[in-house]
């Protein structure tokens, strides 16, 4: 064997090595950014081969007045809706039987199912003026809301909040000046887990 087929193959040995360790970076790398990329993003995997993204979206919609509703404050607008979970109004009512009633639908636009993690209503009465006022919100079926009731993905649901002066036995019990309110109501919904209550 001459000096030049030896020096050939040592060549070869050598590229040979190298090629392999290029090969060995690469798919290495490939794999670092494969996985990355499948860590950051945010999927749900539906059936078989099918890969959906996510989407969180509960929101108020739809508000719609009763026309017998009462209301004494002048232009006042309808209800109003506040960073997607929050209802603002503002009432008055001066005689006893008047009332106030809205609905208002709670979406859930997404693919996530959701659940309530609170109910926050404000301002609170006093003593004094819950025995003159009650308020009250329910779903339009007459269900009540309570922590860690569902709602599925794409369903809607309609709420109905009613405030109400109330008509009492004793007529020296009345309030004798005008009262008004403005009310603000908070339903946080959280995405579902195992403590979710279906109804």
């Amino acid at each position: 064997m001459n000096k030049f087929t030896k020096r050939l193959k040592r060549k070869i040995r050598f590229n040979s090595k190298t090629n392999s360790m290029v090969l060995f970076l690469f798919a290495f790398v490939l794999l670092l950014g494969v996985g990355f990329a499948y860590i950051n993003t945010d999927t749900d995997v539906v059936g078989a081969g099918k890969v959906t993204s996510s989407k969180w979206d509960v929101h108020f919609d739809n508000v719609q007045v009763n026309e017998n509703s009462i209301n004494s404050v002048e232009g006042s607008p309808l209800p109003s809706i506040v960073d997607n979970y929050t209802i603002n109004f503002n009432v008055g009512l001066d005689s006893p039987g008047d009332f106030y009633e809205f609905n208002v639908d709670v979406v859930n636009d997404g693919t996530i199912d959701a659940m309530i993690n609170d109910i926050i209503i404000s301002p609170e009465l006093t003593p004094e003026q819950a025995k003159l006022f009650k308020y009250d919100i329910k779903y339009s079926d007459g269900t009540d809301l309570f922590k860690n009731q569902g709602l599925k993905a794409g369903e809607t649901k309609t709420l109905k909040v009613l405030f109400k002066y109330n008509e009492l036995e004793d007529y020296l019990d009345y309030s004798v000046d005008n009262q008004s309110f403005d009310f603000s109501i908070t339903i946080n919904y959280v995405q579902a887990n195992e403590d979710v209550i279906d109804n």
